[in-house]
């Protein structure tokens, strides 16, 4: 954090960008201050450093499904080292057919396999999974069989 005081102004920053590197994260923070054509009283520098290990994203096994089957994806096997809460964020990444992904900010996502398909068709999920400070990436694909 950077503070800035003049005779007769202090300062306080607003505004931030997180910089990311491997295994540690700096908060940056920019002195925002008005031009006053005087030159600081004082200024007080403050960087802190964290140690972070990026998360480990799980989006589960490969899955085959039947058609119109309730299907639910499973990002639980995923962790941090660290302790830091997780962030998930699925989406569809690939497929012929596009399904529609409830809970797609959840650990434990759902959707109905089509119904109507003459074949079968493969669908990848991609999930997401970030500590705050860095995000891993795992792919799951879940194959629906045909109606009979």
């Amino acid at each position: 954090m950077r503070i800035v005081t003049y005779a007769s102004l202090t300062a306080v920053v607003l505004s931030a960008s997180l910089l990311v590197s491997t295994g540690c994260a700096s908060l940056l923070l920019p002195a925002v201050v008005e031009e006053t054509g005087q030159a600081p009283a004082s200024e007080s520098v403050i960087e802190r450093s964290l140690n972070n290990t990026p998360p480990v994203a799980n989006a589960g096994s490969d899955q085959t499904v039947s058609a119109g089957q309730k299907v639910i994806l499973n990002g639980t096997g995923s962790g941090d080292a660290d302790g830091d809460a997780l962030i998930f964020f699925w989406r569809q990444s690939a497929g012929d057919t596009t399904v529609e992904l409830l809970g797609s900010f959840s650990a434990v996502p759902t959707f109905l396999a089509p119904a109507d398909l003459s074949a079968a068709t493969t669908v990848t999920f991609r999930l997401e999974v970030s500590d705050g400070f860095s995000f891993t990436a795992d792919d799951i694909s879940v194959t629906i069989q045909a109606a009979p």
